[in-house]
């Protein structure tokens, strides 16, 4: 495989070979022109919807299994630096967990049982805890794994004896997770049986994974409880998933909700701000203020493919500032605005307001880039105004630019790999 050949990258995922092509040296190539047209070769490759390293994963897992004389779990993967834990699921049709990888690489290594609950649940660890972009989650469930029962004050003791934030916030967070109450929708009551089904609440198990007593107290529900002691295969996936967890996070800086230089989707950005609930990721779009945050996502390339009322123009400007915009229809000092720059021209914001950003949609993936905190230059507010197609007629639409001066300077290469031309 080519992006593979020429950059030496085994992670076997776009963003691994993507990293390597835009901010080192392509492997076996010395002259510029050679490289340009490597590169351009490269990132050509990695677009498009079909997973291009399936086979290499298959292949990587027999290699492992014949080198270990044993089915590797996803730890092996990382202890012998095969494999990003992502890519491992990415071959999979819809989220799942390692049992589903089983069934398609290697069928008789699956476990079964007849348990629905417990393939959502190992669905539900592995997609919000295998990444480790947040580690109080996974000290919590090794905890009960290892006593059966734990409590607060000593999910707190953990956390600041790993050395990682903790407050308050955190902490309910983490309960509102794991009780699932998180994924319910803000009308879930209100909702029949036949669209509660349909939640994500109930897609990931429809019952608290742990329960929590008037004093604190968390345990495993019964259900899973009786499984970790009975049922082997699923013990045996399920504390995988909270080893790999563990490992992957050593990659991230514990001492910060997020780590610069490192991807989130925004569903990972709404999880780590302690959100009451988890909302829509197109309900968040470019920004969404929430809980005294206002996280930014850009797309710098916009595809020509989307609607010319959300392709919005934010640039930057050098490597320590970026131009950006509202959502239409806003208004200096009316509505939202209010909210989103309140305290701005006093010099005090009551926002923290956090970059997030990805090169294209050409990306196909949902993760952005995190580039730091910054603050929005006051005298740089303006109110604009667009010419959008509604129904066939232009309408002047409203719309807010401003500057946002990051804390921290983007590193150059950075910089070139989200605003040069040639990365087309």
């Amino acid at each position: 495989m080519i992006p593979v050949a020429l950059t030496g990258d085994q992670s076997r995922t776009r963003e691994g070979i993507r990293e390597h092509v835009e901010t080192g040296q392509i492997e076996g190539l010395s002259t510029i022109n050679f490289e340009l047209v490597a590169k351009k070769r490269i990132l050509k490759q990695l677009r498009g919807k079909k997973n291009l390293f399936t086979l290499e994963i298959k292949k990587d897992y027999q290699e492992l299994k014949r080198r270990l004389n044993k089915t590797p779990l996803i730890t092996d993967f990382i202890k012998n630096n095969m494999v990003a834990s992502q890519a491992i699921l990415s071959i999979l049709n819809k989220k799942g967990n390692y049992n589903d990888f089983l069934l398609k690489v290697d069928k008789d290594a699956a476990y079964s049982w007849e348990n629905d609950y417990l393939d959502k649940t190992l669905t539900f660890i592995t997609s919000e805890f295998l990444s480790g972009k947040r580690i109080h989650e996974l000290l919590l469930l090794q905890k009960l794994l290892d006593n059966g029962v734990s409590s607060r004050p000593e999910l707190e003791k953990l956390v600041v004896d790993n050395g990682s934030y903790c407050n308050d916030d955190v902490l309910d967070s983490v309960e509102r997770i794991l009780t699932l109450e998180y994924y319910k929708p803000k009308s879930y009551d209100e909702k029949n049986d036949k669209e509660k089904n349909k939640t994500e609440f109930a897609k990931l198990g429809g019952q608290a994974l742990i329960e929590i007593s008037n004093n604190k107290e968390y345990r495993f529900n019964k259900e899973i409880s009786k499984s970790l002691e009975n049922n082997h295969g699923f013990k045996n996936l399920f504390v995988d998933v909270i080893k790999a967890g563990l490992l992957n996070a050593r990659k991230y800086d514990k001492e910060n909700i997020f780590t610069i230089e490192k991807r989130y989707t925004r569903s990972d950005v709404n999880r780590l701000l302690n959100w009451q609930r988890k909302i829509p990721a197109q309900s968040i779009g470019g920004y969404f203020i929430e809980n005294g945050y206002c996280p930014i996502f850009v797309t710098y390339v916009k595809s020509n493919d989307i609607d010319d009322s959300i392709k919005y123009e934010d640039r930057f400007i050098s490597n320590s500032k970026i131009h950006c915009y509202t959502k239409n229809g806003r208004k200096l000092g009316q509505g939202e605005t209010l909210k989103m720059f309140a305290g701005v021209s006093e010099g005090d914001p009551e926002l923290t307001y956090l970059l997030f950003v990805k090169r294209s949609d050409a990306e196909d993936d949902d993760e952005f880039v995190y580039l730091g905190t910054g603050k929005v230059i006051s005298n740089s507010l303006r109110q604009e105004y667009r010419k959008i197609d509604k129904k066939g007629k232009l309408v002047n639409t409203p719309i807010v630019s401003y500057d946002l001066k990051l804390d921290t300077p983007i590193s150059l290469t950075r910089y070139r790999m989200l605003t040069e031309r040639s990365n087309e």
